[in-house]
């Protein structure tokens, strides 16, 4: 057991390098940029952790909608990663495998996830099964622990290599180690930044345009457009609002959203998820100011 959550064969170790800080962090061996196209997984040892399985099913979904990224996971058996259950070391939620012990060349992912059915760290309810789930993913796909520096673990086995365009330390990330008991949040930006890193490709959504400003009574315009991944695309509408935001919208055409502000003042946090035609989504966003001092600014 290594970084307390991930399981490297003894034909694993040997070998050491310097990190490579020009490059969150993944291992020095990846999944093939074709096969992380198709990952399979095999729940079916889930079958007796019902609300385990329920939260990796979850976790593949999440995955897929990482925007502009060509990791995808289906559920089929047998599996490229088999999940399974083990009972010892009660402090451990689930433990997973790293590329590397996959069969050598043959590009495939990490091979196991097992949920330990002894874990007794609380919370552990369905947010943190989700987010426990959506973790050990990461490691069969070459992602350690964003934190592994502070955490005391070694650098290699199995190599620490840090993302371009990513901090050293990002506290939000869901790869970070020791947090068993956090609830899901979303993955945070530079998680994401680092998935489209290492695996580009993909269906790619892009923000959401229109003005980011309307006032109580105008009807503002907004588009979606998405590339890459399988044509024809599908868009569907969402939005929240705060600060007394109050708004009513529809979508007259595929990838066009009509937005009307009811209030005088607020805050509108307008999404669409984009979906392809061979089940790939992503998603764009945009944040919107409601003020009687600025109307829709096309």
């Amino acid at each position: 057991m290594v970084e307390g959550d991930v399981i490297i064969s003894k034909t694993s170790l040997g070998g050491s390098g310097e990190p490579r800080p020009q490059f969150q962090w993944t291992t020095d061996v990846l999944v093939g940029s074709s096969q992380v196209q198709n990952i399979t997984a095999d729940l079916g040892g889930l079958a007796s952790q019902p609300a385990w399985q329920t939260a990796a099913r979850q976790a593949l979904v999440e995955w897929n909608r990482v925007n502009c990224s060509s990791v995808r996971l289906v559920e089929a058996s047998p599996g490229d990663i088999t999940f399974s259950t083990f009972s010892t070391f009660p402090n451990v939620a689930a433990a997973a495998s790293f590329p590397v012990d996959a069969p050598p060349g043959s590009g495939k992912p990490g091979p196991t996830i097992r949920v330990n059915v002894s874990y007794t760290g609380s919370p552990n309810n369905s947010s943190t099964k989700f987010r426990n789930m959506v973790h050990e993913i990461g490691h069969t796909v070459g992602f350690r622990h964003t934190n592994w520096q502070s955490q005391g673990e070694p650098q290699s086995p199995p190599g620490a290599n840090l993302v371009p365009g990513t901090p050293q330390t990002d506290a939000a990330s869901v790869m970070n180690g020791g947090t068993a008991t956090s609830s899901w949040s979303g993955f945070s930006t530079y998680d994401t930044v680092a998935t489209r890193t290492r695996y580009p490709g993909g269906l790619c959504v892009q923000p959401i345009t229109g003005s980011a400003t309307m006032s109580a009574g105008n009807t503002c315009y907004y588009y979606a457009s998405a590339t890459g991944g399988v044509a024809p695309y599908t868009f569907t509408w969402s939005w929240t609002t705060t600060d007394g935001g109050s708004v009513g919208g529809y979508s007259p055409a595929n990838g066009t959203f009509l937005l009307a502000a009811q209030s005088s003042y607020g805050t509108v946090k307008l999404a669409v998820t984009a979906t392809d035609a061979a089940g790939g989504a992503g998603t764009g966003l945009k944040t919107i100011t409601i003020s009687p001092l600025y109307p829709c600014n096309h």
